[in-house]
């Protein structure tokens, strides 16, 4: 589905594989959870044809790879749908896990990696489910 799926897979799998004693040092979790505005508005901007709105919604860590050869994420009259009540706060600070759905002339379930990162959550990976 996401084209920045394989070039964000190294990036999530570094994230995912830390070690619990990492995360015991980084504290609390202090990010916001994902809002049901931010989550359409992701969805949207995942959704659309234009790379220029797509680039936005995709973390800075990631972002100059997708811009290098961009292209919508999903076909045409597609859709993408965020289910909030899987949003789970990683255990580190400013990182966290959603599930996706994708509907239209595409469909698929991903599990999407986030990164809050100027005071919004943005897309690090997407992987399959």
């Amino acid at each position: 589905m996401l084209a920045i799926a394989a070039a964000a897979t190294v990036a999530a799998t570094l994230w995912l594989a830390r070690s619990s004693d990492e995360a015991a040092d980084a504290g609390p979790p202090t990010a916001p959870p994902l809002t049901e505005e931010q989550a359409q508005q992701l969805a949207g901007q995942l959704a659309d044809t234009d790379p220029a709105v797509v680039a936005p919604a995709i973390a800075e860590a990631v972002r100059a790879e997708y811009q290098a050869s961009p292209a919508p994420l999903l076909p045409e009259g597609g859709t993408l749908i965020i289910d909030l009540a899987t949003f789970t706060p990683g255990t580190e600070v400013g990182y966290a896990t959603v599930q996706a759905s994708a509907a239209g002339p595409q469909t698929g379930q991903f599990l999407v990696a986030l990164v809050y990162e100027d005071q919004e959550w943005h897309v690090l990976a997407t992987m399959p489910q």
